[in-house]
């Protein structure tokens, strides 16, 4: 029964991260009064670089596969990830990251068309 049960939970959230756009959420509604700890980007002011993940969809799989895919690259400090922009950025230093190579793992966690972006000025 529990293996069943967990076999269920596996595929609902594997087949709730697919390329539907996410529900829409009410921003103003208060789910909890517990205070939220909001952590610090890159506190050590270095180089960052950003990327577009376009198919990134979801909260729940999406966000945290990216986070840990460019966390694993090499000369990577820190990683943010935005969800609404589908945007990543990653502080990085040593010399030692390669955004080539950071998108190839991305793409190989299936998110396609990943793009560094840069910026116009």
């Amino acid at each position: 029964m529990l293996r069943t049960t967990l076999t269920l939970l596996s595929l609902t959230l594997l087949v709730g991260c697919g390329d539907a756009e996410a529900p829409a959420v009410d921003k103003t509604q208060v789910i909890s009064s517990d205070p939220v700890e909001q952590v610090a980007f890159n506190t050590e002011g270095l180089p960052t670089v950003e990327f577009q993940v376009p198919s990134m969809h979801c909260e729940v799989m999406c966000v945290p596969k990216v986070r840990e895919t460019l966390a694993k690259q090499p000369g990577v400090k820190d990683v943010s990830v935005d969800l609404e922009t589908k945007t990543a950025v990653v502080a990085v230093e040593g010399g030692e990251f390669d955004p080539a190579k950071a998108i190839e793992a991305l793409e190989m966690e299936d998110f396609t068309d990943v793009e560094l972006k840069v910026d116009a000025s």
